[in-house]
């Protein structure tokens, strides 16, 4: 466990950080015997992260060298993964110490008119140092602000990415939680899942824990024996366009099918006396099947739970 142990003071004595050291030492001969058949995936552990007050699931990884340990959400939606970093000009209060570019001898700075710059969706323009800037805006109202930089992730012992492209966030404001960052898992160039593809191979999967159990991230390897798959779909006519996209068929609740139908005939203006035809991109399918399906899926949970009022 050399290879997680960061400078002195670099890991907070909290329980949950505690908690994670156990259960990654415990892990660690688990994970080296998965290696063994699979040399070419990686698997961290996910754990959910209300013991931190954070509503969203958490890993654990290094970053640097000497590496230094980090808490960072999961999100299959963001390109760029972030942590916060010195010197910050408006970081919001996390639990563990910033991240230090001046502790690690494998940083870099990434320059203007490097690849990256070209990959990632939310840039600004360059700034007079030659660093190539970021800022991210999320739904939930926060900001994130910072330089897009290089250096090593240690994702599990002995498993790391050299060069690494990630934001150094130095103007952190919003909801974000006391988390150290984010691990971006869209299907954009700079996401973790696109840079670790030439050594882990361009797939990942996961399995998303309950209350305190532990779940897991995969990079790579094979799928299980028993995978079922669901073909994804490309949306360009979407507004976001890199997510990820599968058809819903249809929703079913303690076996029983909630009789949604998959698409609707017609859609309409509502000062429209004559609905048109309109295809299931159509953004008045999601406003129409919306409310019906949110509806029937709420009356088969009530009915599953025995009724009452809903909460």
């Amino acid at each position: 466990m050399k290879l997680w142990a960061g400078p002195s003071g670099s890991l907070p004595d909290t329980p949950y950080r505690v908690d994670v050291i156990h259960r990654l030492v415990a892990g660690a001969s688990a994970i080296n015997t998965a290696h063994a058949s699979k040399p070419d995936g990686v698997t961290i552990p996910v754990r959910w992260g209300a013991p931190i007050d954070d509503n969203n699931y958490i890993v654990t990884v290094g970053l640097g060298t000497p590496a230094r340990l980090f808490s960072v959400e999961l999100d299959t939606g963001s390109d760029l993964s972030w942590v916060q970093c010195k010197p910050c000009r408006g970081c919001y209060k996390q639990r563990d110490p910033l991240f230090d570019p001046a502790r690690s001898s494998t940083f870099s700075a990434v320059r203007c008119g490097a690849p990256a710059c070209q990959e990632l969706a939310h840039k600004k323009n360059c700034s007079t140092d030659g660093e190539f800037p970021y800022k991210f805006f999320y739904a939930h109202g926060s900001q994130i602000e910072g330089n897009l930089v290089r250096d090593t992730l240690t994702l599990a012992p002995s498993q790391t990415l050299s060069g690494f492209v990630f934001g150094c966030g130095h103007d952190d404001t919003g909801s974000v939680g006391v988390v150290d960052g984010l691990i971006g898992l869209s299907p954009d160039k700079v996401s973790l899942a696109s840079q670790a593809a030439t050594k882990y191979g361009a797939r990942f999967s996961y399995c998303l824990p309950s209350s305190s159990a532990a779940g897991y991230l995969s990079l790579g390897g094979a799928a299980p024996a028993n995978t079922r798959f669901t073909a994804m779909v490309t949306r360009t006519d979407m507004d976001m366009p890199s997510l990820y996209y599968v058809n819903l068929v249809g929703i079913k609740v303690a076996g029983n099918d909630l009789n949604i139908p998959p698409r609707p005939r017609s859609c309409g203006a509502a000062q429209s006396s004559t609905p048109a035809p309109c295809s299931p991109s159509d953004p008045r399918v999601c406003l129409r099947r919306a409310p019906i399906s949110f509806q029937k899926l709420h009356e088969q949970v009530q009915e599953g739970a025995g009724g009452g009022h809903p909460p």
